[in-house]
């Protein structure tokens, strides 16, 4: 005999659960409740020589073809102004997501250092197929972070290249 569950109401009424009800129900709540994305992939970011320079996620043949910096408190705005942008990466390493704010070197074209640096900046770029990302930086965290040779300043704590990239499900 199947297995059968009573469910008795607040006014005395009961119901019958069969394990053909009871199945279908508790698979929809459990994709409802149990999340199936995989963790966010926060950028990470570090100060070299005093230049601050920031590894995106990126999965194995993508590539970032513009990068564009906000501030972040002036984001609720209806549109916020940008504080720079670079697009044409100029070497495989920038293309491949680690590159320098304010630097004209990484880039081919690229807007003027802003006269101000906001203390909390988002840092946005694009793929080429129009895809992209955003990270919010709050750059005293990311002047004071304690890191070791290699390592970026997370959102999650100090990481790698390596492992910033690892946390994307790639395909």
């Amino acid at each position: 005999m199947a297995k059968r569950w009573v469910l008795v109401l607040s006014r005395g009424k009961r119901i019958t659960l069969t394990p053909v009800v009871v199945a279908p129900v508790l698979l929809v709540a459990g994709c409802a409740f149990v999340p199936s994305d995989p963790l966010p992939a926060h950028f990470g970011a570090k100060v070299v020589n005093g230049v601050i320079q920031v590894k995106v996620p990126l999965c194995p043949g993508d590539k970032v073809t513009r990068v564009s910096v906000i501030d972040a408190d002036a984001r609720s705005s209806d549109s916020p102004s940008e504080l720079w942008w670079g697009t044409s990466p100029k070497s495989d390493a920038v293309a491949s997501g680690v590159f320098h704010l304010w630097s004209a070197t990484d880039f081919g074209r690229s807007d003027t250092t802003p006269s101000t640096v906001p203390q909390r900046i988002e840092v946005d770029y694009s793929a080429p197929g129009g895809d992209g990302s955003g990270e919010v930086f709050d750059l005293t965290e990311v002047r004071s972070a304690s890191l070791k040779a290699g390592q970026y300043w997370t959102a999650d704590g100090p990481r790698t290249a390596a492992q910033i990239d690892a946390r994307l499900k790639c395909q």
